[in-house]
């Protein structure tokens, strides 16, 4: 048994580095995870020890308890985020007025070149089984041949996930878990294109469509302090058309697959956790990106108090790096999260909160 868990493990490290190879570029949405994976940098594949282990690396559904509740939402640039939703409602207002003209130019005008972004998570586990759903959301603004755009880019599935052990030894010591997600998700489209000299839109575009897409995880424990996971995104899709009243308007598009890897060390006694992740690893990685992850997490006064730290980029301490911070309350079956993320500017500010019950 001990024999078959380290066979396994060497090979998917061979595999690793076989396909370490990808270029770095910026990564601007805000990514979808909970708050406490946020705010140690996202770094949490090799973690993965709550439901939001179907976000990361459902292998994880191993060590997340014999049931649980989880619940996240965020938010980027907080500051812009109502005026997106304003701009949205007046652009669909019918019997638009004069002043209402006015206000869409003006809010144009503000958010020019700017994007915000949502996230909202909520799961439940029993056992190594999950059935969660996730949703995000991003808004863009652009201009075009004088033409104001308003995008909006959102999805929402439904996933069903399962882990299982391959594998262990005695007390646990050293395992070896799989596990894998099955998402239906609707992505859905919503394009206007404003005239400001005309004052009306030219162009609305309101598409959706449907998807099935399975994500694979691995995690292996090789000590008590020492954990490593990879997942695979999106490793098969069915693929959707964006159709509007039945008519294709953006077809044959093709979720991107993904790779991630990461570790994790738990120090003893002093209860400290760090983490690292690489995500984006080619050639399995269809994105031209490649993102590093790094954070660390330390309990205190007897676990009731975590506080956390991270950040991710393309590179460290890059021009594109957003650095997070983040507290954790950790009661006997409730634990409360907090986190927030920022560019090296301090102008992008990100938020995100999750509760969650264990048992």
């Amino acid at each position: 048994m001990m024999k078959k868990v380290f066979i396994v493990t060497f090979a998917l490290f061979l595999v690793f580095g076989m396909t370490f190879n990808s270029n770095a570029q910026s990564n601007e949405e805000l990514s979808v995870m909970t708050a406490k994976a946020f705010s140690m940098g996202g770094a949490f594949t090799g973690v993965a020890d709550d439901v939001g282990a179907v976000l990361f690396n459902p292998a994880g559904l191993t060590q997340s308890g014999v049931v649980g509740l989880q619940g996240s939402a965020g938010v980027s640039d907080l500051d812009q985020i109502n005026k997106y939703f304003e701009l949205a409602d007046l652009l669909n207002k019918k019997g638009l007025v004069e002043k209402d003209y006015d206000d869409i130019e003006n809010k144009f005008n503000t958010l020019k070149d700017s994007s915000v972004g949502m996230q909202a998570f909520a799961g439940a586990n029993l056992k190594s089984v999950a059935l969660s759903g996730n949703l995000k959301s991003n808004y863009f603004i652009t201009e075009d041949s004088g033409n104001k755009i308003l995008e909006n880019e959102s999805d929402i599935s439904a996933i069903i996930s399962y882990g299982s052990k391959l594998a262990s030894t005695p007390a646990d010591i050293t395992s070896l878990a799989y596990g894998f997600n099955i998402k239906m998700t609707q992505h859905n489209y919503i394009k206007y294109d404003y005239n400001i000299s005309k004052n009306e839109t030219t162009n609305e575009i309101v598409a959706k469509g449907n998807s099935i897409d399975l994500d694979f995880g691995v995690l292996a424990k090789m000590t008590d302090v020492v954990k490593v996971g990879a997942q695979i995104e999106n490793l098969y899709s069915s693929g959707y058309d964006l159709e509007e009243n039945g008519e294709v308007i953006i077809g044959d598009i093709m979720p991107k697959r993904n790779m991630r890897i990461g570790a994790s060390f738990e120090i003893p006694v002093i209860g400290t956790t760090l983490a690292a992740d690489l995500e984006n690893i080619g050639p399995i990685s269809e994105s031209e990106e490649m993102i590093y992850r790094l954070g660390v997490q330390q309990n205190l006064f007897l676990n009731l108090i975590s506080v956390r730290a991270g950040t991710y980029g393309p590179e460290i301490n890059g021009d594109d790096s957003t650095y997070t911070a983040g507290i954790g309350i950790n009661l006997t079956k409730l634990h409360l999260d907090a986190a927030v993320g920022t560019d090296k500017s301090g102008d992008n500010m990100s938020g995100m909160i999750s509760g969650r019950f264990r048992f």
